[in-house]
């Protein structure tokens, strides 16, 4: 397997009364970066697993698709009050 340790990074997932790890970590001959928050199937989480981020990922998310269908409801002469309740 082929790693791309230019895209590699380490995320230190802890309790906020841990101290962040101060292990150096290689891939190679290359060290990794230590990183404070991660991007993972475009969710992010931080080094705290505090949720926060992707619940505004989420959110922002519907947010979009619920606009989108909205707009292409109205296109198409809009929805009956108790189908867009």
């Amino acid at each position: 397997m082929i790693v791309n340790s230019t895209k590699s990074n380490i995320a230190h997932f802890r309790p906020q009364s841990a101290q962040r790890t101060d292990s150096v970590f290689l891939c190679g001959d290359k060290q990794l970066e230590t990183v404070d928050k991660y991007t993972y199937l475009g969710r992010g989480l931080n080094e705290h697993l505090d949720y926060s981020i992707t619940a505004k990922t989420v959110a922002q998310s519907g947010n979009i698709a619920r606009g989108r269908l909205i707009g292409k409801c109205n296109i198409m002469g809009g929805l009956p009050y108790d189908a867009f309740t």
